[in-house]
């Protein structure tokens, strides 16, 4: 009984020694490994139990690991495959805008101007530069450039006798054609047939001078003739029957004629504000629009008299004034404005002496030459 109660105590001072051992394992230098170990084996020997050897306490001191106490492996890191950026996607080319068309050109008429070539014209079209003329025997197809022009007027020329023709007008802003140009202009048609246009001078006694000096032969084509009678002025000329019973302004309509000027005024500007001759004019210009409206009508502006007789007669001065008025009258009905006498004035602005009969105001034979010269060169700028 003895002999197992100290193989117990033997067994159990093992066991503490050993745990001793355990638990300050980590701190232990190899000089103090010894030192420990020393120190149990004299408790062994003072207790007469046998120290145990260096292989028992080695197996004594490396403990069996706990589950818990296992370390996790190292986990090698797998390598994150690096995401492949999504392709950018490649932009839209900007959409080219499309060109804006102009406005389609209007008011399109057309006159004959000979037997074989016919006048158009139009109104002025926004932003446009250039205007080209189409032209066809049939209205809906078989179209071909006749011509391209800045004005708003264009002869076509070259056509046959006895033929209709239709046309149509388009703006552009560029002369050859482009994207932008405007759609075509609603058609006018013409018939060509033996034809020769005719001019009148509608007026007083000066516009007389045309017949009784030129014997109406002013180098402008076709046949020139007067409707003019002394005194005549802008009110009596729609009221005082002198053509074989019919106004001035019923015997011009009756010509038909392809254009008129219109030379009056200079028999009341004397004695009437400008405002009474314009509105007068204005009538004028209404009748022959509504019963001749194909005839192209040209407002001349009245040439000065004399410095003695615009003193003597002050109504004279208000020549400017009026002239001035009648430009914008014709502007606002879309006629033609006509002022020829830059070359009669003196340095005053009055109808130099020499040009003028006695009277101050009617023209010396010579005045009607060179007048009729600014006439041709007026009518190139309005058909050519």
């Amino acid at each position: 009984m003895r002999g197992k109660t100290m193989k117990s105590k033997k067994t159990l001072s093992m066991l503490l020694a050993v745990s001793l051992l355990f638990l300050s394992s980590e701190n232990f230098t190899p000089a103090k490994r010894a030192d420990a170990d020393s120190v149990s084996h004299k408790r062994a020997e003072s207790s007469g139990e046998q120290a145990p050897s260096p292989s028992q306490t080695a197996e004594l001191e490396t403990p069996t690991p706990s589950p818990s106490q296992t370390p996790a492996p190292t986990q090698t890191p797998s390598a994150v495959p690096t995401k492949t950026p999504k392709p950018s996607k490649t932009p839209k080319p900007t959409a080219t805008p499309k060109p804006v068309l102009l406005k389609s050109v209007t008011g399109v008429k057309s006159q004959r101007y000979s037997t074989t070539a016919a006048k158009l014209t139009w109104k002025k079209a926004k932003k446009a530069k250039y205007y080209r003329i189409y032209v066809s025997k049939k209205k809906n197809s078989g179209y071909q450039v006749k011509g391209t022009t800045k004005k708003i007027h264009f002869l076509v020329k070259k056509l046959k006798n006895n033929t209709k023709y239709y046309f149509y007008v388009q703006s552009c802003r560029q002369k050859k054609a482009s994207a932008s140009d405007s759609r075509p202009s609603k058609k006018v048609h013409i018939r060509t047939n033996t034809y020769s246009r005719k001019t009148i001078f509608a007026g007083d006694s000066i516009t007389q001078g045309i017949t009784y000096y030129l014997h109406n032969k002013i180098p402008i084509g076709g046949t020139v003739k007067t409707v003019a009678a002394v005194s005549l002025n802008t009110r009596s000329f729609a009221s005082r029957r002198v053509f074989n019973g019919m106004t001035g302004i019923q015997k011009t309509i009756a010509e038909k004629p392809y254009r008129v000027y219109f030379m009056l005024g200079i028999n009341n500007i004397n004695y009437m504000p400008p405002s009474s001759l314009i509105s007068d004019y204005t009538r004028l210009i209404q009748k022959v629009k509504k019963e001749s409206p194909h005839t192209d009508i040209v407002l001349c502006g009245l040439a000065p008299a004399t410095k003695y007789r615009s003193n003597k007669e002050p109504g004279y001065k208000q020549i400017p004034a009026f002239n001035k008025k009648l430009k914008a009258l014709a502007k606002k009905f879309g006629v033609h404005y006509f002022y020829y006498a830059d070359f009669m004035k003196d340095s005053d602005g009055y109808l130099k002496s020499s040009y003028a009969s006695r009277d101050g105001y009617h023209w010396q034979v010579p005045v009607y030459h060179t007048f009729a010269e600014k006439v041709r060169a007026y009518e190139k700028t309005l058909d050519q």
